[in-house]
C-alpha cells in the first residue's frame, strides 16, 4: 500500500460501502449471473459452427505485406505488382 500525503487520513471502510451502495443498489440487475438460458447445441448449430471456424481459419498471411489471403500474395499485392 502507497503511504498518504503529509496530513491526509484513509478514508473509512463506511465509505467504500456507501459508495458500492451508490454505483449498484441491492435492487438492480445483475445481482448475481444467470445463466438459465444458456442451453447446449444442437447438432445442426456444432455443425455449422465446424464449417464457420474453418472458413475464418482458411486464410493465411501475405508473404509480402502480411495481411490477409487465400494464397501466398493478397488481391493488393497482385494488383500492385
Amino acid at each position: 500500500m502507497t503511504k498518504l500525503p503529509e496530513g491526509r487520513k484513509p478514508l473509512p471502510n463506511e465509505w467504500f460501502i456507501d459508495r458500492a451502495k451508490r454505483v449498484q443498489p441491492d435492487n438492480e440487475w445483475p445481482q448475481v449471473d444467470d445463466f438459465s438460458d444458456i442451453r447446449p447445441m444442437t447438432n445442426e448449430e456444432r455443425q455449422r459452427a465446424k464449417e464457420r471456424e474453418k472458413a475464418n481459419t482458411a486464410w493465411q498471411k501475405c508473404v509480402s505485406c502480411g495481411g490477409p489471403a487465400q494464397s501466398d500474395f493478397c488481391g493488393f499485392c497482385i494488383e500492385e505488382e
